[in-house]
Formats: C-alpha cells, structure tokens, sequence
C-alpha cells in the first residue's frame, strides 16, 4: 500500500504506455498571452502584430514578448531605464528640439563661414592642407573668449571636403556662364607629377562684365597622349558638363604638332565635331624660339658660359662672399648672379644684362678662382705641339671653344704616354693654354680621356680585374695607317668596342683629364678666358640690347587681357623693327607689303657703320681688333636675317582671321571709320553661333547699327587697356526711345573677343601646379589638386575679401558628409 501510494498516478493512458516503455516523457511549455487590461494599467502598452505572446510599446517604438512572465515583462520594461529615457522625450514639445532664438543658428553659419574663409587662406598662400589639424586648438588658444574659435572643428578631412565644394560651386557657375554663348578653349600637357591637362576657357563674366579666363578642370589622359586621347580628354570633359562643341570657336595651344597636326593632330579631331574651328597657336613659344635660333648665329657659347658661372657660385657661402668682396671693390652694387633657364620665355636678356653690369668683378673673381691671372692677350701664342691623327672620331667641341679656339677639356697638345703603366707619364703641367686674341689655331686636340682610351686599347693586352687577357691593336699600327692631315675630320669607322671588365669601366670614369682636373675644376679656366675676351664682351651687349625687341611683343602678348584685335599689329611691327636695324629705309620704303622685302640680299642691306647695334656695342667693338670687327658684323647680319626668315615662316603675319579681327578696335574714331562691314560679315559667317544666342539679331539689324557706329560722335575715345569693357558700355547705350543702341553688335563683338591671342593662360596653370604639388606635399591626390587649382585660379579676390552667400554656406556645411560618403 506504501509504494502504491508514493507513485504519482497517471494522468492519461498515454503517459501510462510511456513510463511503461521507458521513453522520457516531453513536457508541454506553455506561453504566457497577451491581455487587454494590460493596456488599462500601463496605457503605452498594447497588442502586438508578431502575435498573442507579445506587446507592443508606443513610447519605444517597440515590440516584447509577454510569453514567459506576462504582467511581469509589461511591469519589467516600463520601469526600465530605456522606456523612462524615451517617455521623458515624448513629453516634450516638438518645438523644443529646436534652437529657442536665431542667434544659435546663425552662430554656426558664423563658424562655418570662419571655416571656409581659413581653407581660402591655406590655398591663396599654398600652404599645405594638414596645417588645419592644429588651426581649431591654435585659435581657441588666441581666443578663448571667442564663440566662432570654441566651436572651430575644421581639420584636414573637413578642410579638403570644403576645397571640394568650393570648387564644384565654382564650375556650377562657370558652366552657366559659358551655356548657350560663345567660349575658347586651350590646353596643355604637364607631366610634372601626371599627365594632367588643365582646360582654360575665354568667356564672357556677367558679373564682371568682362572677358575672363577661368580654369574649367584638370583631367588626367590615362591613355596614350596623342592627339585623338587628347580630344577625347577634352570631349569627356565638354560631355560632363553638358557643354556644346558648336559653341567653341576657338582651339588655343602650344605649336607642337600633336595639338596642330591636320591628321593626327588634337584640333583634327575637334574639327570633326565643329569643322569651322579656328586654331590659335602660341605666338610666344615661336618669339622665343625665333630669338633662340637667331643668337645660334654667333656660336659664342654665350648660354653656356651663364650656366657656368651660375653652377660655379650656386651653393657656395665662400665663392658668393669673395665675389661680393670683388663687387665691392670695383664699385659695383653687390647682386646676385642671375641664372638662365632655357626654356623660360627669354630669360637670357635679365641674364645678360647683369652679367655685363657685373663684367669687371666676374672677370678678377675668375682670374683669382682660376690661379693666377692670365698672360697679356696682346702677345703671342706660344707654339703649339701636335701629335699624329689617330683614326678615331675627334671629339666635338662646343660653341664657346670654338669661339676661343680651344677645346673644352684641354691640353692643347697630348703628352707621351707609356703604354706599358697604363698612365700619362710626367710632364702634363709642363703644357701652357693657348692664349686669347691669337691668330694660332690648336688643332687636333682632344681630352686626355680620349686619348687615354686610345692609349689603353693600344696595348697588346689588358688585364681584367677578373684575370681575363683582351687583345688590342698598338697605337702604332693606327697612327701609320692615318695619312690624314692633323686637325682634320676623319669619316673612318671607329673600331669595334673590345670587352672590358666592370673594374676597367670604373677606373676610366675616374680617369683625370689631360690638364690633370675634371671638367668642373677647367670651368673658372673657361669663365676666366670668356670673360677676358673683348670680343665676347661686344656680343653679350648686343644681345643685352636687342633681345629686348623680342622681349616686348612677348610680354604683349602674354597679357590676361584680351588683345586679339592688336596681336597681327604687334606681330607686323616686330618684324618691320627687325628690318629698320639692317635693311636700308630706301627699300622698305619701296616695297609695298612689308612681308615682301627682300632682306637677304646684300645690296639693301645697310653698311657695318649704318647697322643699329646701339652705341653702348660701338664703344666695346672699339676695343676689338679688325678681324674681330669683321666678323662681328658678319655675325650680326646673319641673326637679323635668321631671325627675319623663322618670323617670316613661322609667325602668323598673315592670317587671315587675325587681320579681321582689327574691326573689334573702337579705342579711336580713325579706327572705327577704317573697319569695314565685311570683317564682321567674315566671323558671323564662320561661326554662327555669335548671333544664335540673340533671335532677334539679323544680318540687316548687324550692319544697321555698325553702320551707325562708324560716324556716332557720342562715342568718345576709350580706354585702349581693355577693349571688352568698352563694347559693354556700348551695349549700354541708349537711343532717343531708351532702346540700346548697338545691343546686338555688342554682343557679337564680345564673342568674338573670347578668341585666345596665346597660350600664357595654361603656362599660368603650371606655375600653380609646380607651387602646391612639391617634394613636400607628395600625398596629394589628383582630385584635391584639381579642386585646389579650379579655387585658386578662379579667385579674383583676396582670402580676406571672398564673398560666401548663405546658400553656399549651407552647402558647405554638409560637404564633409558628402565627401566621406563618396
């Protein structure tokens, strides 16, 4: 009976059949549901949509399970601290989430104006972007009383962000400007950090009222840069910002043929899409070249001679000090020694200039820098030995030896030389250098490298440094197989190259020169005989005065300003200045067309007496002797007539579009009533856009108002320095109804004054690119130098002045947001 009654008794039969069978029991869970007068105790509390076993709060925006505890989970999630944090906030009226007066608000419009105007101050001085990271601590400690420096949070993330967005504003603004009116477009390449090709466009400012020059973008060409990926650069570009190829009228670059090439050339390929494109070459680049190639006529080595004297002071204290010791002595100004760069736009006039201002102080430093003073130049040379001609190809020498008759890496004479030791044996400092002003001529001599390597190959065998023996031919066998005359060009072949060791190649490296010193150690020698020289003197004058006529039509033409309407006038009396200074009056005079003087020949030509080399030439040509004399003339006649032929050629004097464009001149009445109808007709006929952008404006309604502009007298002489602010204030005229007076003319005028007259724009470009990308800042991404360029190039104002509406504020303010999710 005890057992029986200890058993729980079986509530089904199931459970029976189970425990008989020895199978575990499953035990049934059952779940909590939700009920209605939960609601009536905690009024956020309501029924789920999951289902029966949970709740749903209003105040959490949530759903819980009241499955396991049912009132306990509904009392369990009211007091806790979440549901609490959440009820307090909903009790709250909506108006109180924002700020209670307006000075809050426009606090932070402050901050992010002070924001905005620092990241204009870091890129207007090219500083570098990371200095930001310490501008928000750097002003709260200058300003602890100040909001706008409390709140300061711009580093090198946000301040990046805002270069963006400055810039995008920009082309958004510049972009409209430039829709449905008519623009120019230049380029060039840079290669100095990637391939990258600033496009500089010409249009009309509204707000300016003026032609500006604005930069559009810097793409990169990440394809071959020939003249069909450079199209396709720029037609990315013109697609991206929804710009028409119809409404550029010009195409303005450098000369190289890769921009200019009628087949292959970029402008080829612009012409596909709009074939009446005009193509504006750089006038500047050929000024220079012109100057270039005509001072090759003298072979005086002029350019290598600065580039010595430059190198020889560059980074050295004790040299600058001596030389400004000198200075000081002859009385001269102590100034630096400036340094031509070739291929900067005639940089050799600065150059020049104060190397004859300095002549006296250069010439004692290089006597003293190169030992002791040289022999009087009036005596004799002393005889000079030679050696036999050997069949190999003598070394060539540069324009300045052959100006002075030496070679750059002397002794005049080689010295024998013992085949055996591999060595000069003794004697080399036993060899004078010929000096200045005689009439003897050192031939056949060669640097004692040359020679050297003659010599070593001469040996019947060379030991390697590996232990290899190479046979050669004795010196012998070539010197008795020449039966050329000393000093004379041989054209025999060089004998093949034998092998030699990497030790071998080392030590003729290392191999002195003949005169026992290196070719840095023979520079004062070549300063100090250039210097010494009255007839290298005399020509370095003359170009220090005549390269200024190339200088001056180069600056011109260099101007911002648009002066396309002049350029043909600034290029026809560069030339005819050319011919003034050689050619007889008589015959310029005679010809008709200046373009047809016929300079070459010698009997218009003026006599050595008569050519215009200016008077400060004449007193230094006084002190040259006749030959000297001679052949200075000589010189200077063939560089006026070099330079005449490469303008001739090269220069556009007549171009035609250039000869039209005259008519946008209206500075002067004379100027107005000489400009003919059909030079307008000429542009609205090529480029018919100039006239699209007005409906109203007709062929008839054009020639009307020019008509009436030729003889309006209430036109007064303007101002000759920007010829586009003068045809807005005709714009602005009025007639006796205050109807504009010459409204449609005016604006065909502007548009065609969008024409680029050079390529000075990108060349500006580079000068920005070379100023932020540096050694200093290599981690600067494309982007962020493309963005620091369109901001720079396109302010106007300074840092302090910039003009940043509210709307452009607010953008900015969520410009890092953008950025980050970019």
């Amino acid at each position: 009976m005890m057992e029986s009654h200890n058993k729980r008794p079986a509530e089904t039969e199931s459970e029976m059949e189970t425990e008989s069978s020895g199978i575990p029991r499953k035990i049934t869970k059952r779940m909590q549901k939700y009920k209605p007068e939960y609601s009536q105790t905690w009024p956020v509390i309501q029924q789920s949509k999951l289902g029966e076993n949970y709740a749903f709060c209003s105040d959490c925006r949530l759903d819980f399970t009241v499955g396991h505890g049912g009132r306990d989970d509904c009392r369990r999630h009211v007091n806790s601290k979440k549901h609490q944090e959440y009820s307090k906030l909903k009790s709250k009226r909506i108006d109180s989430f924002f700020k209670p007066t307006t000075s809050s608000s426009s606090s932070e419009q402050e901050v992010t104006r002070a924001e905005t105007l620092f990241t204009h101050f870091l890129l207007e001085h090219n500083i570098a972007i990371a200095a930001a990271d310490h501008a928000g601590k750097l002003f709260r400690q200058m300003f602890p009383d100040s909001a706008i420096a409390k709140n300061y949070q711009s580093a090198r993330t946000k301040t990046t962000a805002i270069t963006g967005e400055l810039s995008k504003e920009i082309q958004k603004k510049l972009c409209h400007s430039m829709d449905k009116r008519p623009f120019s477009l230049s380029t060039d390449g840079s290669t100095d950090k990637s391939k990258m090709y600033p496009i500089v466009v010409r249009h009309f400012d509204e707000e300016a009222k003026e032609i500006a020059v604005s930069l559009l973008s810097v793409p990169n060409c990440n394809t071959d840069t020939t003249g069909e990926g450079i199209f396709q650069v720029l037609h990315n570009e013109m697609q991206k910002r929804a710009l028409s190829w119809s409404d550029c009228i010009a195409f303005g670059s450098d000369n190289a043929s890769v921009m200019t090439g009628c087949k292959k050339g970029c402008i080829a390929y612009i012409r596909k899409e709009h074939p009446n494109e005009y193509l504006s070459g750089c006038p500047c680049h050929l000024l220079h070249i012109c100057a270039e190639k005509a001072g090759h006529e003298f072979e005086a080595g002029v350019e290598e001679i600065l580039v010595d004297i430059c190198f020889h002071l560059n980074k050295s204290a004790k040299r600058l000090s001596r030389l400004q010791q000198f200075q000081s002595l002859c009385g001269k100004e102590q100034q630096k020694i400036l340094k031509h760069v070739n291929t900067r736009w005639l940089s050799l006039h600065s150059a020049l200039t104060r190397l004859v201002q300095q002549w006296e102080p250069l010439k004692d430093f290089f006597d003293e820098e190169a030992g002791t003073k040289p022999e009087s130049r009036t005596g004799t040379t002393p005889p000079v030995a030679t050696k036999p001609q050997s069949t190999t190809k003598p070394q060539s020498t540069t324009k300045c030896n052959q100006l002075f008759g030496t070679p750059l890496l002397r002794p005049p004479q080689l010295p024998a030389f013992d085949v055996a030791q591999s060595r000069p044996s003794a004697g080399l400092d036993t060899f004078k250098i010929p000096l200045l002003g005689s009439s003897t001529k050192v031939q056949g001599a060669k640097p004692l490298a040359r020679s050297m390597k003659s010599a070593a190959s001469a040996g019947a065998q060379t030991q390697t440094s590996a232990g290899h023996q190479v046979k050669t031919k004795p010196l012998a066998t070539k010197v008795q197989k020449s039966s050329k005359t000393v000093g004379a060009p041989t054209t025999k072949k060089l004998p093949s190259k034998t092998v030699e060791s990497s030790a071998t190649k080392s030590q003729k490296r290392t191999t002195p020169t003949s005169s026992g010193t290196s070719y840095c150690q023979n520079r004062p020698k070549r300063v100090r005989d250039a210097l010494g020289s009255c007839y290298f003197k005399t020509i370095c004058t003359f170009l220090k005065n005549v390269l200024p006529v190339f200088l001056k039509p180069n600056q011109a033409l260099q101007n911002e300003k648009p002066v396309i309407h002049k350029s043909r006038r600034i290029l026809l009396d560069f030339y005819r200045n050319l011919l003034l200074r050689f050619v007889k009056p008589a015959v310029i005079g005679a010809a008709g067309d200046i373009l047809s003087v016929e300079y070459a020949k010698l009997v218009n030509q003026k006599e050595d007496e008569d050519l215009m080399i200016g008077e400060e030439v004449k007193k230094v040509l006084q002190e040259c002797n006749k030959d000297e004399k001679a052949k200075f003339y000589l010189h200077v006649r063939a560089f006026f007539q070099k330079a005449c032929e490469y303008a001739k050629t090269k220069l556009p004097l007549s171009d035609e579009l250039l000869k039209h464009a005259e008519v946008l001149d209206c500075t002067s009445k004379t100027w107005r009533e000489a400009s003919s109808f059909s030079s307008l007709q000429f542009f609205v006929n090529r480029f018919p856009c100039l006239m699209s952008q007005d409906p109203g404006c007709t062929i008839d309604k054009l020639e009307e108002e020019f008509c009436g502009y030729q003889i309006d007298q209430e036109i007064a002489d303007g101002d000759t320095d920007r010829i586009d602010k003068q045809w807005y204030l005709l714009s602005q005229m009025k007639d006796g109804n205050g109807s504009p007076k010459y409204r449609h003319l005016a604006e065909v005028m502007l548009g065609i004054l969008v024409i680029p007259h050079s390529n000075a724009d990108c060349e500006r470009i580079f000068s920005l690119v070379r100023k932020n990308s540096t050694d200093f800042r290599p981690n600067l991404s494309d982007k962020t130098i493309e963005s620091i360029l369109v901001v720079k190039a396109n302010s106007r104002d300074p840092c302090y002045e910039q003009k940043l509406p509210d709307e452009m504020l607010r953008r900015i303010k969520g410009a890092t947001y953008r950025a980050l999710k970019d």
